[in-house]
């Protein structure tokens, strides 16, 4: 039996009414404990009763006062009403409560009783609570008004009396209004005060929106929310936490109409942070959600609803803003090509995912759907997407499902899908402008088994990536992690390992706005197998069909050793012709061919910078001899030299670039040159001689490009006299011009000029008149030192594309973009 305190009889009564009513819903417990704490000297405060004084001067205590003769005895008591040992008053406080805010709650210290109660001014749902410190155990009880005293309070409403966690009762204000309640906390077991809070909802969880987060700490015990559930819906409740608090979620259910209380454990279920809650409400109607932090630990949590709605039908191409964590979509395939749905954040540090499924439910929120058909959870801040392939079979056409939801981070995202249609062919950039509205493009192409591949791409503006997605048997789908090439860079490489149709998915990862091309063309492949591996020191190559039979043939200077002549049989193999019939031994810098006797076969000319002269070797039917007289035998440094019939009489004639002193050899015919001095030809510090008509008179003219130490000249020739004719921008001192070429590069019929610069490459465009404009832009410009350069249309498409080799960083191959519309664009990295 239980040792119990002298209690005044009324209260002794009350708490056997309050034992009998705890059989309606929750665990029965004995009696609490209320401690008395003796009573001060008559007159004299005790420190709990000058406390309450304090607040009740304040106007924050509400006091019902009673004299030991006044105060009414209830009826059930039969007997008299008991007197305090001191003869004081009883007085019973009410602390008005603020939504919110924890308040501290001491035992009760006759002949004063302290309570709380609130004003609930809104139709939500409510709840107030007390959570005990460690080893004690608070219980809380709710009524409906004040009563005599002691005990203070009348017609209990709700109650919960656990054994652990925060005790608390919920109220349903959605059918009833405003109420007030008054709430009485009792010690079962321990020495320290509880802490109790009120919460007056007032907070709307809505289904299917962004997850909430609150923080959670030793001054926070409970917060509720409402949130409206309809019945014959399956929902789906996710509550997450960190730290160390000890985080529940419970839901209640108002199962009648009117006023409704219900204590902590009447809940419908109970839910530990760290996992889901499912549930099917019976009725349609207002539920209560209830939060609790059971330890007053710190820690945060997350909490959102839902439940699976029609899935929202996307448009190839268009995409749509997705507003909350999850978004449910649905595609219909009718194309025989690669398929991709990506899902991109707006914000960089947030994490999107995106799912394939192929059947559109079967699963609770916020899954929904079933049939896995593929994944992609790669990094924050760049798209994800997953890609199907429905060619040959692999795939069935018509609805798969997409789900995008976000694992970390806030805000929304943007979900695209493309049905594919597109179709690249190699070597053919395909061009794109891009903006905040598009998430990724997806093509098709085909590619050969064991071949390898280059991915070219050029971008401006916005963070675009290019993607290639190989097919994979199983399931026929891949993601962003299986790209056998994800790269932002100019170019990047795949070997491939099919013969197939892969996917090319460009993304934009940043939602930037810019413009970008990409394409995919087989890669140049290193044929250097013997003979070529064995030729060290080379210093200079030119090609020429040396024996007539139709193809190609190679021809190598070497320094400090003879020269190389490689024949080409035809199939792309070459065969080096020995023994070697250039057997000078100078500093050779380069060779250039031209059939100057006209003989029908092409002779060679050998430029020799240092230690000997040129040489000039006539070809007989495959067969060379060394025929150098003077004045070709000049030993000076020679640069570089160019044939062309400058007076054209039929044979040819021969610039030659020396450092220390140009020279334009005339052809005397019967094998004999001599010095031509024609007009205004400056002999000076010359690099390179560039032949070509831009008057177009039908003679050529000359761009001699020289050092830095004197201008370069353009020549123009009238009728084999020179006339300088150099503009201003052409006649500029460089650092050291190298190399020097006439090109047609805009297809307008007049030749423009090219020349490589030890300090930057630089265009200059012809206006057809005579006049130059420098349109050096980059890539062009970006070069910091080429000494030779070879313009050609490697890409097929009407238009010269140039390759640098660069003697401080590798060597480029740079696409000129003027067939394609693009007045004067040249991108490097298409074909890099």
């Amino acid at each position: 039996m239980r040792h119990r305190f002298a209690l005044p009889v009324a209260l002794l009564f009350s708490l056997a009414l309050l034992v009998a009513s705890r059989a309606l819903a929750e665990e029965a417990k004995p009696v609490p404990e209320v401690a008395l704490v003796p009573s001060a000297p008559a007159g004299a405060l005790s420190p709990a009763e000058a406390e309450k004084l304090r607040l009740l001067e304040a106007g924050l205590l509400s006091p019902v006062l009673a004299t030991q003769a006044a105060r009414p005895v209830p009826a059930a008591s039969g007997g008299a009403p008991e007197m305090s040992s001191d003869g004081r008053d009883i007085i019973c406080y009410y602390q008005l409560m603020t939504s919110g805010l924890v308040d501290t709650v001491p035992p009760p210290s006759p002949p004063s009783y302290f309570y709380h109660h609130y004003q609930q001014p809104v139709s939500y749902w409510s709840a107030v609570g007390v959570r005990s410190a460690p080893g004690d155990d608070w219980d809380i009880e709710l009524y409906a008004g004040v009563g005599a005293v002691p005990p203070c309070v009348d017609t209990l409403i709700g109650y919960s009396n656990r054994s652990s966690g925060v005790d608390f009762v919920v109220g349903d204000f959605n059918h009833v209004g405003a109420s007030e309640d008054y709430v009485a906390c009792s010690r079962y077991s321990g020495l320290s005060d509880g802490l109790i809070e009120w919460d007056d909802g007032a907070d709307v969880l809505v289904t299917n929106a962004p997850p909430i987060g609150r923080s959670t700490g030793p001054t926070d015990i409970l917060e509720v929310w409402d949130i409206y559930l309809e019945t014959g819906k399956n929902y789906s409740f996710l509550f997450e936490s960190t730290g160390s608090a000890d985080m529940k979620l419970l839901l209640f259910r108002n199962t009648g109409s009117g006023a409704f209380y219900l204590g902590r454990n009447g809940a419908e279920w109970e839910q530990p942070a760290g996992g889901t809650a499912l549930y099917s409400p019976g009725s349609s109607d207002w539920y209560g959600l209830v939060v609790v932090n059971d330890n007053g630990e710190r820690g945060t949590y997350t909490l959102e609803a839902g439940t699976c709605l029609a899935p929202v039908a996307l448009s190839s191409a268009a995409s749509v803003a997705t507003p909350a964590a999850n978004g449910h979509y649905s595609c219909d395939q009718s194309y025989a090509y690669w398929s991709a749905v990506g899902v991109r954040g707006d914000d960089p540090a947030a994490d999107w995912d995106v799912s394939l499924y192929s059947i559109g439910s079967g699963a609770s929120w916020p899954t929904c759907f079933t049939g896995g058909a593929g994944l992609s959870a790669d990094f924050p801040g760049q798209v994800d997407f997953v890609a199907r392939d429905f060619n040959a079979g692999h795939n069935p056409f018509g609805y798969f499902y997409a789900h995008a939801h976000r694992t970390a981070g806030a805000g929304q995202a943007r979900t695209e899908w493309d049905d594919g249609g597109d179709l690249l062919a190699l070597d053919v950039p395909a061009y794109r402008s891009t903006g905040p509205n598009d998430v990724l493009e997806t093509w098709d192409v085909y590619v050969e088994k064991n071949v390898d591949y280059n991915v070219y791409l050029e971008r401006s503006g916005a963070d675009v990536g290019v993607v290639v997605i190989p097919p994979i048997a199983y399931g026929y789908w891949g993601n962003r992690h299986d790209g056998l090439v994800d790269s932002d860079e100019p170019c990047a490489h795949f070997l491939a390992g099919d013969s197939a149709y892969y996917a090319v998915v460009a993304v934009n990862d940043d939602g930037g706005s810019g413009d970008y091309g990409l394409a995919v063309g087989e890669q140049f492949v290193d044929q250097a197998v013997p003979p070529f591996e064995d030729t060290l020191d080379s210093r200079g190559i030119s090609a020429a069909d040396f024996d007539d039979d139709g193809d190609l043939d190679l021809y190598l200077t070497v320094a400090g050793a003879p020269d190389k002549l490689f024949r080409n049989d035809g199939t792309g193999y070459f065969t080096e012709v020995l023994p070697s019939p250039f057997v000078h031994s100078g500093f050779e810098t380069g060779a250039v061919w031209g059939d100057y006797d006209n003989d029908g076969d092409l002779d060679v000319f050998v430029v020799v910078n240092a230690y000997g002269s040129c040489r000039l070797y006539r070809n007989d039917g495959g067969n060379f001899t060394d025929v150098t007289q003077a004045p070709l035998d000049h030993a000076g440094t020679g640069q570089s030299a160019s044939w062309s019939d400058y007076d054209r009489d039929g044979f040819l004639d021969l610039f030659v670039a020396y450092g220390g002193g140009d020279r334009l050899y005339h052809n005397e015919r019967g094998g004999t040159f001599s010095i031509a001095t024609p007009g205004a030809l400056q002999y000076g510090e010359g690099r390179d001689g560039a032949w070509g008509d831009y008057d177009n008179d039908g003679d050529p003219d000359l761009y001699v490009a020289k050092s830095a130490l004197s201008a370069s000249q353009l020549l123009r020739n009238d009728d084999g006299t020179f006339v300088d004719a150099t503009p201003g921008a052409l006649g500029t001192v460089y650092q050291g011009i190298a190399s020097a070429s006439w090109v047609d590069y805009d297809n307008d019929q007049d030749l423009d000029l090219f020349v490589a610069d030890e300090d930057g490459d630089h265009l200059f465009r012809s206006d057809g008149g005579g006049a130059f404009t420098n349109v050096s832009a980059a890539p062009i410009a970006d070069s910091t030192m080429s000494l030779a350069h070879v313009w050609t249309d490697y890409d097929n498409d009407s238009d010269l594309d140039l390759f640098l080799p660069d003697m401080t960083g590798p060597a480029r191959l740079i696409r000129n973009l003027w067939a394609e519309g693009f007045d004067g664009s040249f991108v490097s990295g298409l074909g890099a």
